[in-house]
């Protein structure tokens, strides 16, 4: 988008990371030069070196990853040629603020001579933090949801997921992907797992977890451990077969208790025509159509979590009809081709507006 946009070949798109050490898919596939350059703490002295880099490279156009809407750098990147900035955002900005708080936020951002040219968000949820924050005019600011390969993630029928992770046929699978972090939720749905299989006794049903690294699982062990119910909650740590994986499950879940903007699993789901239950948080609701593609269950709350999946465990066909709807919305709203065609035109405007 950003070489079309510059009228350039992909090469001609540079990149800039805090760390290149570690490489990594971004650094893998990056066709333009690399560099490293952070811009919370870098000196003087690189500052300079990335000023002369954008004059001799000719650079105009800068897309920056989650640097405030005012940032010292910015006048720096204009001193040295370039003429638009935006910065993506997939993180809360800011607090909500109000009142007297919000007024002087308000105008610390009228006044600033460092201020971003466009700031571009996943959720409608994490945008208001900007205005109702930051104080940034909403003009200034777009909201691009997520997309997702919808050939790769799609609806299927097979025993891919019982046979690659040993599970028995007869067992109907929930399945949670993401990070294991405290502010994910993970805790409540072990919880509301352990409802379902230790107190209610169901043998029915596996909850399937992935993303887990090293000893991360460990944590959530106590919850379920000595009660009879180990079989039927299987961390999987990261895989790269998840795409055959989720559409054999019945559900996906995705249950933060501390703050999400648009997590990629929620689309990856929804592609792979299964329903999903969110916590009504940040834009996870912007994620369902509630009733129709999905169900949303209050932050923390095992037990309205625990009767949403019972309901959708009881009743596959209403699952199925979730699902199905959700694919088509998925295919409407969240391909990855509709992503980089508001990404084109939300740049663009941003472009037409700084010129």
């Amino acid at each position: 988008v950003l070489a079309e946009l510059g009228g350039v070949e992909p090469d001609g798109v540079h990149f800039a990371y805090p760390e290149l050490a570690e490489g990594g898919d971004p650094l893998r596939t990056t066709s333009g030069p690399v560099m490293r350059f952070k811009a919370g703490t870098a000196t003087p002295q690189e500052v300079e070196a990335l000023q002369a880099y954008i004059r001799r490279e000719r650079i105009e156009f800068v897309l920056a990853f989650d640097l405030q809407a005012t940032h010292p750098i910015y006048p720096r990147l204009r001193e040295a040629g370039v003429k638009v900035i935006v910065s993506y955002w997939g993180a809360p900005i800011s607090p909500r603020n109000s009142g007297v708080r919000l007024l002087a936020k308000r105008l610390q951002f009228l006044l600033s001579g460092s201020k971003v040219d466009g700031l571009i968000f996943e959720s409608h949820a994490m945008a208001s933090l900007a205005t109702h924050g930051r104080g940034v005019p909403a003009s200034r600011i777009r909201v691009v949801p997520l997309g997702v390969d919808t050939d790769r993630f799609r609806p299927g029928t097979s025993d891919y997921a019982h046979t690659a992770l040993g599970i028995p046929s007869d067992q109907t699978l929930v399945v949670y992907s993401g990070h294991m972090e405290k502010r994910k939720g993970v805790d409540v749905l072990v919880r509301a797992a352990v409802q379902l299989l230790a107190e209610e006794g169901r043998r029915d049903v596996t909850f399937l977890f992935f993303g887990n690294r090293g000893d991360e699982a460990d944590v959530f062990r106590p919850l379920y451990e000595g009660r009879g119910i180990d079989a039927h909650i299987h961390f999987g740590g990261y895989r790269n077969d998840l795409p055959s994986i989720f559409p054999c499950c019945v559900m996906g879940v995705i249950p933060s208790s501390g703050w999400d903007s648009f997590p990629r699993t929620a689309v990856e789901f929804a592609a792979c025509g299964i329903p999903l239950v969110v916590s009504d948080l940040g834009g996870l609701p912007e994620t369902i159509d509630v009733g129709r593609t999905g169900l949303m269950f209050a932050p923390g709350d095992d037990q309205q979590l625990a009767a949403h999946l019972r309901r959708l465990l009881d009743d596959p066909r209403e699952a199925r009809a979730m699902g199905a709807l959700g694919r088509e919305r998925c295919e409407a709203e969240f391909s990855l081709a509709a992503q980089r065609s508001a990404i084109a035109r939300v740049l663009g405007g941003f472009a037409d507006a700084a010129h």
